[in-house]
Order: C-alpha cells, then sequence, then structure tokens
C-alpha cells in the first residue's frame, strides 16, 4: 500500500517500510512512498550516495520502472522524515509544543542517521525555543501555564508544555539535545506524583498528572537509570534547601560569594520587626518549598517574593527577605545541571 500523502505521481523513486502491528495476530505489512530522488538528495549526502545504487524496479506493475529501495527504519519514523522534508512548516510551526515535539522525535532519530544537518539543525533549534533553559523562561513558562489553568482549558497546556520524560528519552538518540535534561529531571521532580505512584490506562503504565498543568507524565519511558537521577536529583536540591534554612547565617558567609548579598541580615534599629526575626521568616519559606512530594521550590519562592504581607511588618526587612530569595532561587537554578546529572 501507499501511503496517501507521502505518494507523488511524478516520484521516481519508492522507498518502502515495513510496518509491524502493534497486535500479534496481526500481519506485518509494507508501507510505500513514492518521492523525489532531488529533494531527498538535496536534503541528505547519505540518499545522494544511495541513489547512485542501482535499484530493483517496482514489482506490483503499476510503477513502470521506478526503482524501489527497501528501508530498515521504522515506519512512523521514516513517515515522520518524510513529512518534515515535504511539509516543514506544519510541524515546526505547530502552535501545540507537545505536538510538535512528538512529531520530531519520531524524526530526529533517523533525520540524524541519514545526516541531514540543516534539517537536524531547525528540529533541534525547535525544542530547544519551547524548553526552557534559562530563569526566566522558567518563570515565563509558569505564568502561561497558571494562565491555562484559570480558565479550566487543561488539554491547551499542551501548547506550552512538554512531557519531560520524552525529553530524557529523546536525547539518548540526540546528544544534540542532551543540555536539556537537567531541566526536564526538575520538571518531573515536581510532578505530582511519588516513585511508587502508577496509573494504568488500557494496559500501560502512564504514571500521573503534572501537577504543573496536568500533563500525563509518561513514566513508562524512563530507564532504572534515569529515575536513580531523578530521586537524586531531588533529594539534594531538597537537602540544599534544608541546610539553608537550618543554618542560614553560616550559610550566608558561602552564598555571599555566589549570590551577592549582604552577609549579615539585620536591620538595626527596627520599630516594626518581622514576627520571629527575617531569619525565621525566610527559613520557614524555604522549608514550605520542599514540604510536598511535589514542590516546585523554584517556583515557591518566587511566589513568596512577590507576595503581599501586612502592614505592621518593616518594609525594609521583608526588602532584604524578598532580595535574598530571588537570588537565591537563581542561585539554585545554576545548580539543576549538578543535582540531576
Amino acid at each position: 500500500m501507499y501511503h496517501p500523502e507521502l505518494n507523488f505521481e511524478d516520484g521516481n523513486i519508492i522507498l518502502r517500510a515495513l510496518v509491524r502491528p502493534e497486535e500479534p495476530s496481526e500481519e506485518p505489512f509494507h508501507v510505500s512512498f513514492r518521492v523525489h530522488k532531488s529533494i531527498l538528495r538535496m536534503q541528505s549526502e547519505v540518499f545522494d550516495g544511495m541513489m547512485e545504487i542501482p535499484q530493483p524496479p517496482a514489482q506490483d506493475g503499476n510503477d513502470g520502472q521506478i526503482p524501489v529501495v527497501d528501508m530498515l527504519d521504522d515506519a512512523a519514523e521514516l513517515i515522520a522524515m518524510l513529512k518534515l522534508i515535504y511539509h516543514p512548516e506544519e510541524i515546526l510551526r505547530s502552535s501545540s509544543v507537545q505536538t510538535a515535539f512528538d512529531n520530531l522525535a519520531l524524526a530526529l532519530p533517523v533525520i540524524r542517521k541519514y545526516q541531514m544537518d540543516k534539517l537536524l539543525q531547525s528540529c533541534v533549534a525547535r525544542i530547544h525555543m519551547d524548553c526552557p533553559q534559562t530563569l526566566e523562561e522558567w518563570d515565563m513558562r509558569d505564568e502561561k501555564i497558571a494562565l491555562v489553568k484559570k480558565t479550566n482549558d487543561f488539554p491547551w497546556v499542551e501548547h506550552v508544555v512538554i512531557e519531560p520524560a520524552g525529553i530524557i528519552t529523546l536525547a539518548r538518540r540526540v546528544p544534540e539535545i542532551h543540555s536539556l535534561v537537567p531541566v526536564a529531571f526538575y520538571d518531573l521532580s515536581c510532578a505530582d506524583y511519588t516513585l511508587d505512584d502508577t496509573m494504568e490506562i488500557d494496559g500501560d503504565s502512564l504514571g500521573v498528572y503534572l501537577e504543573t498543568g496536568h500533563i500525563i507524565v509518561r513514566r513508562s519511558l524512563l530507564a532504572a537509570e534515569d529515575l536513580l537521577i531523578l530521586w537524586r536529583g531531588a533529594n539534594a536540591m531538597k537537602a540544599e534547601i534544608y541546610d539553608t534554612a537550618r543554618n542560614l547565617e553560616s550559610r550566608l558567609k558561602l552564598l555571599q560569594y555566589y549570590i551577592n548579598i549582604p552577609r549579615d541580615l539585620s536591620h538595626v534599629g527596627c520599630s516594626q520587626p518581622i514576627p520571629g526575626g527575617l531569619e525565621k521568616f525566610i527559613s520557614d519559606i524555604l522549608i514550605d518549598s520542599i514540604a510536598m512530594p511535589s514542590a516546585d521550590p523554584i517556583a515557591w519562592m518566587r511566589i513568596k517574593a512577590n507576595a503581599t504581607y501586612p502592614d505592621g511588618m518593616c518594609r525594609k526587612c521583608l526588602g532584604k527577605g524578598k532580595n535574598f530569595l530571588m537570588r537565591y532561587r537563581a542561585y539554585l537554578w545554576t545548580k539543576v545541571p549538578e543535582f540531576f546529572s
């Protein structure tokens, strides 16, 4: 059978791939793609070399002497690659970041295999654009998610969030996106599930919903090594925050070299001291940021730093506390690659 969208009347070469149905009772079958040699050659030197090798003509009697190349690639990956070659705008300009990622994840392994360098760069650029890499981008994504959740239109959250397990899995085959993996692990550490929780959907263990927007976590994609990195990273971050909260005075001496804050948070002569003192105020916020299993401490510190507090609290002390929280969360962001490595 020919693929309905990738069967061009003026095509001069047929690529054929084997489809293996998921149901064991169903027989494998071939799908053919009648495409253009010149277009494939423009995209890939590997295809250019393949076209020089004599190929047998089609045997179905419908295509004259059009040569046939039997591909060893997965049919779904080949379809995704060819759609990107012929209709790149449909994927690279998709408004849904998850839909775009799912299509790119299928295509990228074969795009790398056939050394389609320009197309590879465009695909990787799209994924990098959709994944937060800086703290500012993380905050912007949080704001978009909050807007989606406010409208109760949860299916549309896929327009702003890529499911993180997919990023981790794809990076094993596409090293060009490996720099996105630590943040993907951090994203997973904020998910509303424990390592022992699963949810069965049609017999497939998928995990549960992400608290940050109700995106399905495809936990079944993760290898045992991934789960270990996730567990170690989440606990390393919590340990860092807990140690800072419990030993704030001594930690300030160390942190001032990294986040440019005063060594002393005291306010001499304060007429409206914060109940319990500024250090307790900061410590309580830090402890609260890691109190829940699905905590996003970096987001929590931003929320508390931007919160409105009673008029009876010293504005200068509050300013110092908020300044510390904003600078400390920026420091934690720089540590994410170290925690989740």
